[in-house]
């Protein structure tokens, strides 16, 4: 009698390998495996917008990085004294606003050459619930300690996520037929 089942894995028909250009977005996740690929002198792209965990905030920064529309001074917010932006980690955020965009477009310009060839696309989402501005409706991927009357938090269905992703799996493999997904 077997205790446990036998998995096999066919080889990968193409490996990542040190040549491969890579972009890894989401949760610290791919924050931990992006930074280990780095470390060992992967072409590596990490999470240019930051730590982010809501499938549709992650999908919201893919779609601008795709059609590469940068960011501008009136995209930022100031709140205790430091410029944010919603679309972002508070590692961007400074006391200066145009010290803020500049951090935040000189990661999204990497990104976005980057993705021009990118072989290896690792996406890493962390949950299903999210939160916009009220009255606004706009994803955010950080709350940047507003409070919480600032915000509706929502919950995401499945169909909804698919049916977002769907589209911009097939919008990236137009353009990129070699681009492997994980």
């Amino acid at each position: 009698m077997e205790l446990f089942t036998t998995v096999s894995f066919s080889d990968q028909a193409t490996p990542i390998d040190h040549s491969s250009k890579i972009l890894a977005l989401g949760s610290c996740f791919a924050e931990h495996i992006g930074g280990l690929l780095g470390k060992n002198y992967f072409d590596t792209v990490l999470n240019p917008f930051g730590i982010s965990y809501h499938p549709l905030v992650i999908h919201k920064q893919l779609l601008r990085l795709i059609n590469n529309e940068s960011y501008e001074l009136s995209d930022l917010e100031n709140r205790n004294e430091l410029w944010h932006s919603w679309d972002h980690h508070g590692r961007f955020s400074h006391l200066e606003q145009r010290m803020t965009l500049n951090k935040i477009n000189a990661e999204f310009k990497a990104a976005q050459k980057h993705l021009e060839d990118l072989d290896y696309l690792i996406l890493t989402f962390g949950t299903a619930y999210g939160y916009s501005i009220k009255d606004e409706g706009t994803l955010v991927a950080n709350c940047h300690k507003y409070p919480s009357a600032h915000f509706t938090k929502f919950f995401s269905d499945s169909e909804e996520m698919i049916a977002s992703w769907s589209e911009l799996i097939y919008l990236l493999k137009s353009n990129n037929k070699n681009l492997k997904i994980i």
